[in-house]
């Protein structure tokens, strides 16, 4: 039996026939962003100044180099008490292919960032604009140490960022005050830097476990304890 093609949006629309590609461009001689991948980024520039042009479609300066690699490193460390080292570290222990280990990593850190970047909002939104009192919510448990530091860096620079210089932010709260002074303002983008910074520890935490010893994993903490109702 014969069958009318189904008709619908798709079907009638025009489509374009290729792929439009916006960062790197396909061929022979890779390019980000114009930029040829080897001779001219591998050989003239790092990690940083190469992630900072991938998101942003140019090279930074001076001060935003700096500041976006201080924000990495307060963003990278990622304890095992985190969602996505503990799910990283299940995984390794489930015995499951590395490649799940690395996008369960992945998809919980990236769910939680996205999560930690909806609760600062008001932080960020407070930073640019810096007027009126911080929102309190984020200057509470802030860490004098990394305060310390990312103040003497900041004047090392010539930087003066009210956010930190003023307040003692949280270590979080601080990072997202940097990367929105490097000009880094979109959830997705600062979804994705906080992913690339925490990623290497998730994964070198997952990496120290062995594969199926679950009798190092603390099981019963919470302690288990199974109750049969009146009704079971």
């Amino acid at each position: 039996m014969n069958r009318d093609t189904p008709r619908g949006p798709i079907e009638d629309g025009t489509w374009p026939t290729t792929l439009e590609a916006h960062v790197v461009e396909p061929g022979p001689v890779r390019r980000i962003h114009g930029y040829a991948a080897v001779s001219d980024l591998a050989r003239h520039y790092g990690s940083t100044e190469i992630s900072w042009l991938t998101y942003t479609g140019e090279l930074p300066n001076a001060v935003q180099h700096q500041l976006y690699d201080l924000a990495l490193s307060l963003l990278a460390p990622a304890a095992i008490t985190c969602a996505a080292s503990h799910a990283a570290v299940l995984t390794r222990l489930l015995a499951a292919p590395n490649a799940n280990v690395v996008a369960v990593a992945a998809m919980v850190c990236a769910e939680h960032a996205n999560a930690e970047i909806v609760t600062h909002a008001p932080w960020l939104a407070w930073c640019a604009a810096p007027t009126g009192e911080a929102p309190i919510e984020f200057l509470a448990g802030g860490d004098d140490d990394t305060a310390s530091v990312v103040r003497e860096r900041l004047v090392a620079l010539g930087v003066d960022l009210p956010a930190v210089t003023r307040h003692t932010p949280t270590t979080t709260a601080t990072a997202l005050a940097l990367l929105h002074a490097c000009g880094l303002h979109d959830p997705l983008r600062l979804t994705a830097v906080i992913v690339q910074a925490q990623l290497p520890c998730l994964i070198a935490e997952a990496e120290r476990h062995t594969p199926r010893r679950l009798q190092h994993y603390p099981i019963e903490l919470p302690v288990f304890a199974y109750q049969e109702g009146e009704d079971d």
